[in-house]
């Protein structure tokens, strides 16, 4: 299954960030998705973070999953940079809590 994950934010008018998650299967499928992402959480990359993991949550177990991520720092934490962070128990990520 191929899904393209994407996450937006901009800053509001009383300065807050607001963050949106998107999920693309396909033209017309069933299982597209947009949600927002609670003030509380919201940055520049949890809209896509957790459009990541709402698709993997949601998968057909025991398939491929092609992920097409649009950020070039999302790419590189879940790639080049697991090793050093599943060292570090995830603690000292950035938004970490």
């Amino acid at each position: 299954i191929s899904v393209t994950t994407g996450g937006s934010h901009h800053t509001n008018n009383n300065g807050e960030i607001e963050a949106v998650s998107t999920v693309w299967y396909g033209q017309n499928n069933t299982r597209n998705l947009a949600f927002n992402i609670p003030g509380n959480l919201a940055s520049p990359t949890a809209g896509e973070l957790a459009a990541i993991l709402e698709a993997v949550r949601t998968a057909p177990k025991h398939i491929t999953l092609n992920l097409s991520i649009k950020s070039l720092d999302i790419i590189k934490l879940l790639t080049k940079h697991i090793p050093r962070l599943e060292r570090l128990g995830w603690i000292q990520t950035p938004d970490a809590k």
